[in-house]
C-alpha cells in the first residue's frame, strides 16, 4: 500500500489525540489486523497455592499454574479478512467433524503471538509478551443500522503449552 494512503488512513483511524501505544503482530495475520486492534490485555497467569500448616509454621506451597489469556478487541475491516483468518484459525484448532487439529507443522493450530510497546515514531519499541497461542474464544460481531458504528468482535488467545513444559 501506497505510504501517503497508509498514513491517511491511520489519521482517519486514530484522531491526532489518541495515538496508538502498542503492537500485535500474529503469525501470518493478514496486514490490516496491525491497524485493527483496539485494546489488549494480556494475562501473566495465575498460581493455585496451598497453604500448609506444620505446628505454628505456616507455609505456601505452589500446586497448580494457569496458562496466560491475551484478549482483545478487534475492529472488522470491510473485507472481512480480519474474521476470515481467526474463523479458520479457529476451525484448525476444532474442525467441523469434532477432531481436533495438530498443534504444529503447515496446517498446525499454534501460531507466535508478540505485543509490542511503540515508540513515538509507532515504531516496536519492548517486546512485552511473546507467546505460543492459540484461540479460545471468537466473540460475537454486533450489527445495528442504529448508528454508524464500527463492527468490533473480542477474542481471547490461550497461551499453548506442550506436555514437554508440564513435566
Amino acid at each position: 500500500m501506497n505510504p501517503l494512503l497508509q498514513a491517511l488512513e491511520a489519521s482517519r483511524r486514530y484522531p491526532p489525540q489518541i495515538s496508538p501505544n502498542f503492537l500485535v503482530e500474529i503469525e501470518g495475520a493478514p496486514e490490516v489486523f496491525n491497524y485493527a486492534v483496539r485494546e489488549v490485555s494480556v494475562g501473566g497467569g495465575t498460581l493455585e497455592v496451598e497453604e500448609i500448616q506444620s505446628g505454628a509454621l505456616r507455609f505456601a506451597l505452589p500446586r497448580n499454574a494457569d496458562v496466560s489469556r491475551v484478549e482483545m478487541t478487534v475492529e472488522m475491516d470491510e473485507g472481512g479478512e480480519i474474521f476470515k483468518y481467526f474463523r479458520e484459525w479457529r476451525e484448525s484448532v476444532l474442525g467441523r467433524d469434532g477432531y481436533f487439529g495438530v498443534p504444529y507443522g503447515a496446517d498446525g493450530y499454534v501460531r507466535q503471538v508478540k505485543i509490542f510497546t511503540l515508540d513515538r515514531a509507532l515504531r516496536p519499541k519492548n517486546l512485552i509478551r511473546q507467546i505460543q497461542a492459540f484461540p479460545e474464544t471468537l466473540g460475537q460481531v454486533a450489527f445495528s443500522v442504529k448508528q454508524s458504528e464500527v463492527m468490533e468482535m473480542q477474542l481471547t488467545l490461550v497461551q499453548f503449552m506442550p506436555a514437554t513444559e508440564l513435566l
